[in-house]
């Protein structure tokens, strides 16, 4: 999972720069009472930009940092947002197109534990 950066929160005001390596199993059991995405489907629908998708993982960052934001509030400017991957990422994805010529895929998303920082 990437690096989610937010400029200007539309749903707390605040600035974040979190890394996101995994759902925790509490969060995804939230994320499929949400959305009903499980396991590997939910970060296939994050790297389409499903609206879904992205406002569950909006939604579990900012309750990793003690923001309580109504899932159905969840909102994002894009203007103000970028996802970018973290270099385990590119190191995967590069080893996959080398080795299969494919370059699509981003690990299971419960392999480790998730991690959030704050910037701001």
């Amino acid at each position: 999972m990437p690096f989610v950066t937010i400029k200007q929160c539309r749903n707390c005001g605040v600035s974040h720069e979190w890394e996101f390596d995994a759902p925790t199993l509490k969060e995804l059991r939230t994320i499929k009472k949400l959305t009903g995405f499980a396991g590997l489907a939910f970060g296939e629908a994050i790297s389409e930009s499903d609206p879904e998708a992205l406002a569950a993982l909006l939604y579990i960052l900012h309750e990793r940092d003690k923001i309580s934001v109504p899932f159905d509030d969840v909102d994002l400017d894009f203007n103000d947002f970028e996802m970018r991957e973290t270099d385990a990422e590119v190191a995967e994805r590069e080893a996959l197109e080398a080795g299969t010529g494919k370059g699509k895929g981003a690990g299971h998303p419960v392999s480790q534990p998730g991690r959030t920082s704050k910037a701001g």
